[in-house]
């Protein structure tokens, strides 16, 4: 009887996190600045500078470096991530002429595609751990 209640106790915390899933990778990057790192969901994706998780990490050094992120607690669904450099400390991506003019990325799903990105070039889903995502932002200025 106290074996089967020692595995019962065991199990209580395993069943309260059913369907809560850890999203991570990293961001590759060479300038220095606040590196912004929204977690998205379709919705979240059409505004600007927001998500339903995010992360700010300051880079210090003009280096390439790779930089580890991880979001804990995500549900099931679909989701997809967007990166920025905020090279000059205002809080958003600045946009040139012909696009932004800070570095960003997207978890582009196959190769990045030309013109506005839109959700479901950028989305995965989630139904278990999602490792080992890679998002380049050394291309995009």
């Amino acid at each position: 009887m106290r074996f089967l209640l020692i595995i019962l106790l065991t199990a209580i915390p395993i069943i309260g996190q059913a369907g809560q899933y850890r999203v991570s990778g990293s961001v590759l990057v060479k300038k220095a600045g606040i590196l912004y790192i929204y977690l998205v969901d379709k919705d979240q994706f059409s505004i600007p500078f927001t998500g339903i998780k995010d992360l700010r990490i300051t880079l210090e050094e003009n280096q390439e470096q790779e930089v580890p992120f991880s979001f804990l607690g995500i549900p099931e669904g679909r989701y997809g991530i967007r990166v920025f450099v905020d090279t000059n400390g205002n809080g958003k991506l600045d946009r040139g002429f012909s696009g932004p003019s800070e570095p960003w990325g997207m978890s582009w799903q196959g190769e990045p595609k030309k013109g506005i990105p839109r959700f479901r070039d950028i989305a995965f889903y989630v139904d278990r751990d999602i490792q080992n995502i890679l998002i380049d932002t050394r291309s995009h200025n």
